[in-house]
């Protein structure tokens, strides 16, 4: 059986995120369409500057990914899981709940939650 491994978080994190933040920079309406957001006057461009807060974050991960534990990488971690703990409260406050991509969202985030808080917690004191 294969075992997980922080790099491959890591790597799949850095995917989604290029992904995501690219859809985010690229095309925000369509994105905000899809979440269920309204198009107010600033919101793309507040969706491109979030685009390039993600698309940032992976690449953080991809440049970590084959570091071997620190203390840096501990801390990168509990940047991490506040960064997706807070866009899961947002998103309980702010988005349509009624809507699966929200929905899905949240379950990704959610997964990397549990990931990071359990590496965290694995590599703690070594």
């Amino acid at each position: 059986m294969a075992k997980i491994e922080l790099k491959h978080i890591f790597i799949f994190n850095a995917i989604s995120a290029f992904f995501f933040g690219l859809g985010f920079m690229i095309m925000p309406d369509f994105i905000m369409t899809l979440l269920g957001l309204s198009d107010a006057a600033d919101g793309p461009l507040s969706m491109r500057f979030f685009g390039l807060m993600i698309t940032g974050t992976g690449i953080l991960v991809f440049a970590i990914r084959n570091e071997p534990h620190s203390s840096i990488r501990q801390s990168i971690l509990i940047m991490l899981v506040f960064n997706f703990v807070i866009m899961i409260i947002f998103k309980f406050i702010f988005f349509d709940l009624q809507n699966i991509w929200v929905w899905i969202v949240i379950i990704l985030h959610v997964v990397f939650v549990f990931f990071y808080v359990y590496f965290f917690i694995k590599n703690r004191g070594k």
